[in-house]
């Protein structure tokens, strides 16, 4: 074939790099994500792996009969809604010596959960007779309570940012090292597949026009420029049959569990707001839920998506040969698993790499 003969845009396949424009953007896309990924691990460490190691390290310490000298509900107000701690103050005495500590629990934040908070209030009176557990190698350090409390469903919340920084990440650094030269043809389609053109000798010619027809199959030859000749190159003989990658129903239905376990994680803090929103009180807790929510519904929406795609008609494709050099041709041909008749338009996509070992 005669690459200088080639004039139809079908048969000048066009090359996009990775140059600059993939660097610049991975770069953009690491900074974007990594903020995520940093506020996911910080947030995890304060108000999940910190609290818990501190419980571990609890179970140890010494049950010491203390007093509670104050105990208050803490009101906190807010622009839009008040959140609630417990502020107690207790005395206690360890090896002779008469300590005070204000801790409660290690899961101490303070959040719009007020019926158990009152609970405790109620219990802790002032000048009640209670137990804390006081760390020996510091007995300033003490705590009343050493698990987790009603609030334990907050330690979730740093897992969305942390699962969206890191699958961000990854994704953006697989699109880099894999990122490589793309020569791709596109063949136009109108309603239906009315004409398909195929290189004959040097020329384009016109395969089939006028009357609609539809295929199931066909092949297309493409060809470069290039001082080089199948002689420069050692191949195993033979084509090679290629198919599709993608696996919709195996991305449907882990969109379908991160769906779940995304929205199941959302839905507690959903809840806790329903209140204020039937009353038609809004603040920053809303402003702040929207954007989880909208990554929960478009989760299930892509899971629908790639429920259907994969009832879409599969494409396999078959190569003339496994290696291509520079200055040789190619033959392509392909065909459809399922009914084609829903394509409008085919494009394929041949990506050429290339080695220094």
């Amino acid at each position: 074939m005669a690459a200088a003969q080639a004039k139809s845009p079908l048969s000048q396949p066009s090359a996009m790099g990775c140059g600059c424009g993939l660097l610049g953007t991975t770069a953009v896309g690491c900074l974007f994500f990594g903020v995520f990924l940093a506020a996911g691990c910080a947030m995890g460490y304060f108000m999940v792996i910190g609290p818990w190691l501190k419980m571990q390290e609890a179970a140890n310490w010494k049950p010491t009969p203390c007093v509670i000298d104050e105990c208050e509900l803490g009101v906190h107000q807010g622009e839009d809604s008040d959140t609630y701690s417990i502020d107690v103050a207790y005395s206690y005495e360890f090896n002779g010596q008469e300590f005070t500590a204000e801790r409660y629990s290690f899961f101490d934040m303070n959040s719009n959960s007020k019926s158990w908070r009152k609970e405790v209030v109620d219990e802790l009176k002032p000048g009640t007779n209670a137990v804390c557990f006081v760390n020996p190698d510091d007995p300033t350090e003490a705590v009343i309570h050493r698990g987790w409390t009603p609030d334990w469903p907050w330690s979730f919340f740093p897992i969305p940012f942390f699962l969206v920084g890191s699958i961000g990440v990854l994704g953006v650094a697989y699109n880099f090292v894999t990122g490589g030269s793309l020569i791709s043809s596109t063949i136009p389609r109108d309603g239906i597949l009315n004409r398909l053109t195929m290189p004959t000798g040097g020329d384009m010619e016109s395969a089939q026009e006028g009357e609609a027809r539809t295929f199931s199959s066909g092949q297309i030859s493409s060809w470069s420029e290039s001082d080089y000749d199948d002689d420069d190159v050692e191949e195993a003989r033979g084509p090679v049959t290629l198919e599709s990658e993608s696996a919709p129903l195996a991305a449907a239905i882990f969109l379908l569990i991160f769906g779940l376990i995304w929205n199941s994680i959302v839905s507690v803090f959903v809840a806790q707001q329903i209140p204020e929103w039937m009353q038609f009180k809004f603040g920053f807790m809303d402003l702040f839920l929207t954007p989880f929510i909208l990554v929960g519904i478009g989760t299930i929406l892509g899971a629908l998506h790639q429920l259907l795609a994969s009832f879409n008609p599969v494409p396999i494709l078959t190569l003339s040969r496994q290696w291509i050099p520079l200055g040789s041709d190619a033959k392509l041909s392909w065909q459809f698993r399922g009914s084609p008749r829903s394509i409008r338009t085919l494009k394929i996509t041949l990506e050429g790499r290339e080695e220094a070992r």
